[in-house]
């Protein structure tokens, strides 16, 4: 016979009776009392924390103040007779039902269902119940405990597991994502994932330009259609703040999408885009609860899922913008009308660069490699230049660059099978990788260019020594701030040595410093002037000698033009025709 047997209602001891009894004053024995043992199994039922419950065909019999308190049941309620499916939530009753038509047999002893509050939440609790009599008829005495501690540690062991899951797989993936496209869909999966973990309703996404946004809640779909709709029109707009909307005035919504979010009591809400939206190009998961409030703070492992989403966003970008980099340096150098060519050293067993190989040739350098050697998609340097002496010395060149880890130039003349001959200047550079650049650039026309001024000038300046006048090439010495503080003597034909420079006639002039040489200072004004002005100077002047052997002074015609930065001048001796003609005046 259980407790419940023997507390039927027509006893003077049953629960009714005894508390009718308290209302009277009456006195009965209390806990542990040897005259009335079932006084004390009264009130341990009433003190008992566990909810206890006698129901009998469907109806409650009787519910002790703790199974009260868990059906969110005020004190002075009168339970009995009510229904005990009202206090249960639509699956726990099928659960029930479905129990109720199997074989009693294979029912569990111990049952796990929701109380459905007045205040509309859910309580999970755990049952034991046993079959008793209740007034010679079937009854069921069922003993409830709260369980909601341990089904949300149990959900939230059963989230970590879950979201570790998902970490695994989505850092396996990450590491194989090298554009912004496939980091988009790993992150979608990752997202929709952990929302399914989370036990949230997946209702939709939508995008808006870039960016997408998923939305699960447990609202209606024309609430989360309201939702994308101001998603829409905000979310693309944010970076990093969050928008928040106070009053659902304030979100500049229209009057059919107020109502519709007051109906699921939604009075503000707030659009929270994480740094993904500006930093993994814009992924973002939202979800709201009835507050409208983002339901993000209880999927444990998001922040996770973030975190590893952002650092491969930042390694992504670090590898559009090195390819973006390499494409703009790919294209600078293909307009280059210079060979450039990437290089990576070929190494033998003890580490010694026997071979280049060629890793990146711009069409100018491929221009190069067909001339010099007829394969212009040669990959070996040993291949481009089978001659032992070329191939010597740019493995000599590359050694050093690597060892010294600077740059190196040189000019070189390079001989072609078809026998032409090329100058080329290459420049050879070290990079951060252990690779080395190679830019040649072909200087045959500027060497031929400069051997035909070198001729030039020799045939001007043997001209100049045949030349009876004095005759000098000046160049300007010029300051920091340009202004010219003197000239030096770049050529000086024999009659200019012998005339005008102290230096013996059978020496060389060379660059002989002339500024200050009171002979010459108003002959440098002259030269001055015609640096300033680019006028040429055609007069006659009179000069002292310079030669101790020499008295007198010389009249001179005196030329200076300039051609560049550089000075000609030209004094011819005419003296003797100055005498003649003040000799004829005289006669």
């Amino acid at each position: 016979m259980s407790v419940f047997d023997r507390w039927r209602p027509d006893r003077p001891d049953s629960p009714s009776s005894l508390a009718e009894a308290d209302r009277n004053g009456a006195a009965h024995p209390g806990p542990g009392s040897s005259e009335d043992p079932e006084a004390w199994y009264q009130q341990l039922v009433e003190l008992s924390p566990d909810g206890i419950v006698l129901h009998q065909d469907g109806c409650v019999v009787y519910a002790n103040q703790a199974a009260l308190d868990m059906a969110g049941i005020p004190a002075g309620v009168d339970v009995v007779g009510a229904r005990i499916f009202d206090v249960l939530d639509a699956d726990t009753q099928q659960q029930l039902m479905a129990a109720a038509d199997g074989d009693p047999r294979d029912r569990p002893g111990t049952l796990r269902i929701n109380l459905k509050r007045r205040d509309g939440a859910i309580v999970p609790v755990e049952v034991i119940s046993a079959p008793v009599i209740h007034r010679g008829h079937p009854a069921t005495q069922s003993m409830m405990r709260d369980i909601s501690a341990l089904v949300e540690r149990e959900r939230w062991l059963n989230l970590q597991s879950r979201s570790a899951e998902v970490m695994a797989r989505l850092n396996g993936r990450l590491l194989t994502v090298e554009t912004r496209g496939q980091l988009l869909v790993v992150a979608e999966d990752a997202a929709r994932t952990l929302l399914e973990a989370e036990s949230a309703t997946l209702l939709g996404r939508t995008e808006a330009g870039s960016y997408v946004h998923y939305y699960g809640n447990a609202f209606a779909p024309d609430v989360v259609e309201v939702f994308c709709e101001i998603a829409a029109s905000h979310l693309p707009t944010l970076e990093s703040e969050p928008y928040v909307a106070e009053t659902l005035e304030a979100a500049g919504l229209t009057a059919a999408q107020q109502t519709t979010l007051e109906r699921a009591g939604v009075g503000s809400f707030m659009m929270a885009p994480t740094r993904m939206v500006s930093i993994a190009h814009g992924v973002t998961v939202v979800t709201f609860d009835r507050a409208g409030h983002p339901g993000l703070a209880n999927i444990d492992g998001f922040q996770l899922m973030l975190n590893a989403l952002y650092l491969t966003a930042q390694r992504v970008a670090s590898m559009e913008e090195t390819r973006q980099s390499d494409e703009r340096f790919r294209d600078a150098v293909e307009a280059n009308a210079s060979g450039f060519a990437i290089l990576a050293p070929v190494l033998d067993d003890n580490g010694t660069m026997v071979d280049a190989e060629y890793l990146f040739a711009n069409s100018s350098m491929h221009e190069m490699l067909e001339r010099f050697c007829g394969n212009p998609q040669v990959k070996l340097y040993s291949h481009a230049y089978p001659d032992p002496s070329h191939f010597t010395a740019g493995m000599e060149r590359f050694r050093t660059a690597l060892r010294r880890m600077e740059p190196t130039e040189s000019i070189a003349r390079e001989d072609y099978p078809n026998g032409s001959e090329r100058w080329v200047r290459r420049r050879v550079a070290p990079t951060g990788q252990g690779n080395l650049t190679v830019t040649v650039r072909d200087i045959t026309p500027d060497i031929r260019a400069q051997r035909a001024a070198d001729d030039a000038e020799e045939r001007f300046k043997a001209t100049a020594e045949s030349n009876v006048g004095a005759f000098f090439i000046l160049q300007p010495v010029r300051s920091g701030d340009g202004s010219v503080t003197g000239y030096t003597v770049g050529f000086a034909n024999q009659a200019a040595r012998h005339s005008f420079l102290r230096n013996a006639p059978d020496e060389d002039a060379g660059l002989i410093d002339i500024v200050g040489r009171d002979a010459l200072a108003e002959t440098l004004e002259a030269c001055n002037q015609v640096l300033g002005t680019g006028q040429p100077v055609d007069d006659v002047v009179r000069h002292p000698q310079l030669q101790p052997s020499v008295p007198g002074h010389t009249w001179y015609r005196r030329r200076i033009a300039a051609q560049g930065d550089r000075l000609f001048v030209t004094f011819e001796d005419v003296t003797e025709e100055r005498r003649r003609d003040a000799e004829s005046r005289r006669n």
